[in-house]
């Protein structure tokens, strides 16, 4: 005898959630049905259906049975994460979506998408270079896990593919305390370079916080730096004259870019040397601009990030460090902070404006200096074991 099945509603009990009915109309005129679930209560459901029957009427429901992934990371990319990036890593994500995303997987609908196509994004990814397998992974994942977050998919299908099984090589080193020396040697005809150079080797700022910084930023006295804004082109610049697009200021990269930074006494001596300087041009030069920026041209108007980019990389190419960039300054200070100084990963972490540990001790510290030392030490042990 055929069990008989009483009318559930709509949203109805499915398991453990609640699921719910709704209708839409293709492109041909047809009705049809579709359904999500996953909802931890009734109320939920009911919210979520009255949404998406308002975007179906309205003419903007996104039927995630007949989206294409490519145009899920477009809309993605414009609607949701635009307004909330900076403009450069804005950029940087746009650039990930239409040169390598929506090229490899982009023809694929939506709910058809599977873990072996994430596999060969990554890998395809990381053949071109491994820092940018590092962002197609970041982008991806990220999409996904808000494509599951809004009920397009079931779950996210990148969650399940491991990204270390795809780099090839290993990270590169960070520059050596040599060359950071010869760096700062050469660099001292240019005061404003190598004050600059000082600021991101030894304090481990981003360029783009390195340019935004003022004098009163500085606590001399309890020899701190407040990093609160970076300076840089935002995508909200548009009415801005040409030569002022880059020079703007904006909030930090991410909310845990608000920081405190240790100054040495030596940096902090630095510090109060150009401090003079800048006062002498505010009081010797007409229509100057107080506007307190530590890097700034005679009148006071701050510096752009390309100035720097042409002096550092003539810089490096005279002393034969060309394969010493901005960012490798970075690393130079986590790496430095961890193996000499012997800092915990949590300090280093807020120090660089990270979020959490993972990131700094992944990709800014190079620990293969920590192993030779603690294999050095290992060998010292044995060889006076050996003498007992």
């Amino acid at each position: 005898m055929k069990k008989k099945y009483q009318k559930r509603g709509n949203p109805y009990k499915c398991g453990e959630t609640w699921k719910f009915l709704f209708y839409i109309t293709d492109e041909n005129g047809n009705k049809r049905v579709r359904s999500k679930s996953g909802y931890s209560s009734k109320e939920e459901a009911i919210r979520a259906k009255l949404e998406i029957e308002m975007s179906v009427f309205h003419g903007t429901y996104i039927d995630g049975d007949v989206i294409s992934t490519g145009l899920f990371f477009t809309e993605w990319i414009e609607s949701v994460k635009k307004p909330a990036l900076q403009y450069d890593s804005y950029m940087s994500y746009r650039n990930c979506v239409f040169n390598y995303i929506v090229p490899q997987i982009g023809d694929i609908r939506l709910c058809d998408l599977k873990s072996s196509y994430i596999y060969e994004l990554y890998r395809y990814a990381c053949e071109k270079s491994l820092h940018m397998g590092k962002l197609v992974k970041t982008v991806t994942y990220t999409a996904l896990d808000y494509a599951y977050q809004q009920k397009k998919l079931p779950y996210n299908p990148a969650k399940s593919v491991q990204f270390s099984t795809y780099i090839r090589k290993p990270l590169p080193s960070a520059p050596l305390e040599s060359d950071i020396k010869k760096l700062l040697e050469a660099s001292r005809i240019n005061s404003e370079l190598h004050l600059a150079i000082l600021l991101c080797a030894c304090l481990g700022l981003r360029k783009s916080e390195m340019c935004a910084l003022k004098y009163s930023d500085i606590n001399p006295h309890e020899h701190k730096l407040y990093i609160s804004r970076s300076l840089g082109k935002s995508q909200y610049d548009n009415n801005l004259s040409e030569g002022s697009k880059t020079k703007s200021e904006k909030c930090t990269k991410t909310f845990h870019g608000n920081r405190y930074i240790d100054i040495p006494n030596m940096v902090l001596k630095y510090l109060e040397i150009s401090k003079a300087e800048y006062n002498g041009r505010k009081n010797s030069v007409d229509e100057f601009h107080d506007d307190d920026f530590i890097f700034c041209t005679r009148k006071g108007r701050p510096l752009s990030k390309a100035l720097f980019y042409k002096d550092f990389k003539r810089l490096t190419e005279e002393t034969g460090l060309e394969h010493i960039t901005w960012h490798k300054l970075r690393r130079f200070y986590a790496s430095y902070q961890y193996n000499q100084e012997n800092e915990s990963l949590e300090r280093i972490s807020k120090q660089l404006g990270h979020k959490n540990s993972r990131m700094s001790c992944d990709y800014y510290i190079d620990t293969r200096e920590d192993e030779q030392r603690a294999m050095l030490f290992m060998n010292k042990l044995l060889q006076e074991a050996a003498k007992l």
